[in-house]
């Protein structure tokens, strides 16, 4: 019988509020917001109307997707370098 995948914590799904998925992201809560509005960021699970939760994997995801599509679309030497 094959194992099914799980969270490494072995704790099963985690779920983290909105301050949690912007803090994992390093954007504000009203970004979280206005990326799941334009369909650009996983919508959260609706408890009920004011408790509303994200798979802490599907923010993990997103994120690599993320990085992976910036490293992918700006050329080698094309970022600017920070200024001293």
């Amino acid at each position: 019988m094959k194992k099914r995948a799980s969270d490494s914590t072995g704790l099963g799904v985690l779920m983290v509020d909105v301050k949690q998925a912007a803090a994992m992201c390093n954007i504000g809560v009203s970004t979280v917001w206005k990326l799941v509005k334009n369909g650009k960021f996983p919508k959260p699970i609706a408890f009920t109307p004011k408790c509303v939760r994200w798979k802490r994997s599907d923010i993990v995801e997103w994120v690599k997707t993320v990085l992976h599509d910036c490293t992918h679309t700006h050329k080698a030497g094309s970022l600017r370098k920070p200024a001293h």
